[in-house]
């Protein structure tokens, strides 16, 4: 079935996010060398759900996606949101740019919470 191989390369990219992310962490700035406009490449296309690996060509627009299907979505974005992490701590101060294209590509995925309580103090 096509849904199954979609959630197994979800994996595969979800991985490979994570791992890129844990090594950029390690390593440093040596290990983006170079490579800094694919890593990027890699994380905008799954936060903007381009990556192939998020396209079911078997699932009609209007149809809602499979509740595995979800949950590896959200996997695979926090994954993505891993490896602008590292980027960031990597690259410091040289990451500003990065920020202006990052950023609102993940607060979409963060909900305005009005004030879900209020603190109220009477003496």
């Amino acid at each position: 079935m096509c849904t199954d191989i979609l959630l197994a390369n979800r994996k595969v990219v979800s991985s490979l996010c994570v791992g890129l992310a844990e090594t950029t962490t390690k390593i440093g700035p040596a290990f983006l060398e170079n490579r800094v406009e694919s890593f990027a490449n890699i994380a905008v296309q799954v936060l903007e759900q381009k990556a192939i690996c998020q396209q079911d060509p078997d699932q009609d627009e209007a149809e809602d996606a499979p509740e595995d299907s979800a949950e590896y979505d959200s996997i695979l974005i926090s994954s993505a949101g891993d490896l602008v992490a590292a980027l960031a701590t990597a690259l410091g101060a040289d990451f500003a740019n990065g920020y202006e294209k990052f950023a609102p590509l993940i607060m979409k995925y963060y909900v305005s919470l009005p004030h879900r309580f209020s603190l109220q103090c009477s003496y």
